[in-house]
């Protein structure tokens, strides 16, 4: 998890909306200072159990009243690595700890700061296209851009780890043309994506990294 400068705070994917709320920001606090993960309704994704029929049952006619429904759980995500952790575990195993996480895969990005010139490393989902590593800036729908893609606007040569390989890629924003086939390709690495795009007036760019 990394903090923006909006004062929100990024996952991989997401953005978490702490900004005027003091209990999320006495729960940070107190989870930083403890070194404890946050709970998973600080996630701004809260899973909610799914009705399905029981099985066998099929659905009653109006007015008719029908078997009670069985409620099934959705599984809880892990939002046990965050930020500087989670890159930590990534590099220590090879990608074998952070690679997979919730269904989704991830790289790390060494992304080079537009003012400090630093070397910033940031976990990302990412899917493939070809030769080519796909990213998605979403900030969780947020109105602006994440920092880390406006690095890569001003230095668009950096690297990435994938597993245990470290690749020297080349970024770029994909084209409208290029998002439109792109785009499914992330969702289906990450299905909030379609959320966050619908929720924002921002064009979420997709961003390609070529090898080079």
């Amino acid at each position: 998890m990394s903090r923006e400068s909006d004062g929100t705070w990024s996952l991989p994917g997401r953005r978490l909306s702490l900004v005027g709320s003091r209990t999320a920001r006495l729960v940070l606090a107190l989870c930083c200072a403890l070194a404890l993960p946050l709970p998973v309704w600080m996630s701004g994704y809260q899973p909610r159990p799914t009705l399905a029929q029981t099985p066998g049952s099929s659905p009653s006619p109006a007015g008719i009243p029908g078997p009670p429904p069985t409620w099934h759980p959705t599984r809880m995500p892990d939002y046990s690595l965050f930020g500087d952790e989670h890159v930590r575990q990534y590099e220590a195993t090879g990608g074998k700890v952070g690679h997979d996480w919730n269904a989704a895969s991830c790289l790390v990005l060494h992304a080079i700061g537009r003012k400090s010139g630093e070397t910033r490393k940031f976990p990302l989902i990412y899917g493939r296209d070809g030769n080519d590593y796909l990213v998605v800036a979403s900030k969780g729908g947020a109105p602006d851009h994440p920092g880390w893609y406006k690095n890569l606007l001003a230095h668009p040569d950096v690297k990435i780890q994938v597993w245990d390989k470290v690749i020297p890629v080349r970024a770029r924003t994909a084209t409208a043309g290029e998002k439109k086939r792109l785009w499914p390709i992330m969702t289906a690495q990450w299905p909030p994506y379609d959320d966050y795009q619908s929720g924002t007036k921002r064009d979420i760019p997709v961003v390609v990294l070529t090898p080079r």
